[in-house]
């Protein structure tokens, strides 16, 4: 055999191999043989078309010869539909072993490659489907994937939504995705979430809601914005403010501060009184009838009780709240300040602001305001989560229950390894990020919003990431979802809620 491919006489080797193959019981050696004729056919002979079939019959004997299964492949490159079934029949043969890692998912993206080639989408469709599947965290694929639902069946419309929404929530900026979930919530009927993505759509893109529209989005007609009927509005349930906080806030330590937090602050009253508020509580009538206004539906939205309010007309914000001894008793109190109390700030804006604060008079965020210092949290962390086990302090300041409940919290957060200080301004700031939501699904106005965290900017680079964070939220399913519900939105197709 050796002396004869010395002698370069290939047509002879062809047909040596040839009977070497007919003779050959083994279909693992066979397909040795049918790989070694097919190379020679094509690279000695110039017969492709020969080789091809030898490459063919060489895995159909051995689908692991991936040497074989790699020439077929680049032989029918542009093939066209040989290739699509060439993938098929691949996808056949590492069903049960892929053989070399990543086979099958290589495989699902070619041959969806090779069906947009073949003006298949559907097919393309199914098979970055597929890959998705197998491989979830692949954002090149999901944005293959998501582009490619626009373009397919409107069948696929929430499945885009999601990939955008998913795309999104890595990049905040894709203007490519905010475009998209435009037309795919129009498409889908839900005009109340194309306005919402409209109007973010016009921060990402460096202007305000509404200018040059048309540029922004292709052409496409501006979005009116949907008529809202104030009678339909709902109360914030508890799920609500859970799903608003989920992407965020450690579950773990709003259950650490919601018990420790009010007996650390009655302590700390106890050691140091905080002053006393002179003068009485301001009855609604005697105030101006914006913030009366304002109140109520900020009140009405939490479903709370009203807290005592002072005036102060010194104060240079336009509300704060605050904990003070009225008494003999520590209580929060809402202070309300000269731009509120001399119209200074509009409507929207006040509820924004009294929407954030009034947030913190809830059992999972009280802790903001009886702790308003991360080390103060930082200092409850480290109570729970000392060696040995909490302090004496703690076992006598909590019920039994609740005393058990911080000990396994600390447990937990210790084999974590949390840092106490890092950990609580973690938590700090994630609420804050948690209360603007809050005041935009109250405010129902992201341009408010915007505009009352610029003003309130100190830092340029911290401020200006969470101004894109609250952007981004305002289009996600989960702040769409709580909106749709509290302003009596149109049910979203395919659910029900």
């Amino acid at each position: 055999m050796a002396s004869i491919v010395d002698e370069g006489d290939w047509s002879y080797s062809l047909d040596l191999v040839q009977r070497l193959v007919e003779s050959e019981l083994d279909r693992v050696v066979r397909a040795r043989y049918l790989h070694l004729a097919a190379m020679i056919a094509r690279d000695k002979l110039d017969a492709p078309e020969r080789a091809t079939d030898l490459f063919d019959r060489a895995i159909e004997d051995d689908p692991t010869l991936f040497v074989a299964a790699d020439e077929l492949e680049a032989t029918l490159d542009r093939a066209g539909e040989p290739l699509a079934a060439f993938y098929y029949r691949r996808l056949g043969h590492v069903k049960a072993d892929e053989g070399r890692p990543g086979e099958k998912l290589r495989l699902w993206d070619r041959l969806a490659e090779t069906c947009l080639a073949l003006g298949r989408p559907e097919d393309a469709v199914v098979a970055f489907q597929v890959g998705m599947s197998l491989d979830p965290d692949n954002l090149e694929r999901r944005q293959r994937l998501a582009d490619l639902y626009g373009a397919a069946d409107p069948k696929h419309d929430l499945e885009a939504i999601a990939h955008h929404q998913s795309l999104l929530a890595v990049d905040k900026r894709r203007t490519a995705s905010y475009r998209a979930l435009r037309v795919l919530y129009l498409r889908t009927g839900q005009h109340e979430r194309a306005w919402a993505v409209e109007d973010a759509l016009g921060f990402v893109g460096g202007r305000e809601p509404g200018a040059e529209v048309a540029e922004l989005f292709d052409g496409a007609t501006p979005v009116p914005r949907p008529p809202t009927d104030p009678a339909a509005r709902r109360p914030l349930a508890n799920d609500d403010w859970t799903t608003l906080a989920r992407k965020d806030v450690e579950p773990s330590l709003t259950a650490l501060f919601a018990i420790v937090a009010p007996p650390f602050a009655a302590e700390r009253a106890r050691v140091r009184p905080p002053r006393d508020l002179p003068g009485r509580d301001v009855r609604d009538r005697e105030l101006p009838t914006s913030i009366t206004r304002a109140l109520h539906q900020v009140i009405t939205t939490f479903g709370v009780a009203r807290p005592p309010i002072y005036v102060d007309r010194d104060q240079v914000v336009p509300s704060s709240l605050i904990l003070r001894a009225r008494a003999g008793v520590l209580g929060p109190v809402l202070v309300l300040g000269r731009p509120a109390l001399d119209h200074s700030i509009a409507d929207r804006e006040l509820v924004f602001v009294l929407a954030r604060q009034l947030a913190d008079l809830r059992s999972d965020r009280i802790a903001r305001l009886l702790c308003p210092r991360a080390g103060e949290l930082a200092q409850i962390i480290e109570l729970a989560t000392a060696p040995d086990e909490p302090s004496k302090w703690l076992r006598t300041a909590v019920h039994p229950v609740e005393y058990d409940q911080v000990v396994a919290i600390g447990a937990r957060l210790r084999e974590r390894g949390v840092d106490a200080m890092r950990a609580a301004r973690t938590w700090r700031t994630a609420t804050e990020r948690v209360a603007d939501r809050v005041g935009l699904v109250v405010a129902g106005d992201l341009a408010t919003c915007v505009r009352m965290l610029e003003g309130q900017a100190t830092n340029v680079t911290s401020d200006m990431d969470r101004i894109l964070d609250l952007v981004w939220s305002s289009v996600t399913e989960e702040v769409l979802g709580v909106r749709a519900r509290v302003e009596g939105w149109r049910r979203r197709p395919g659910t029900t809620t």
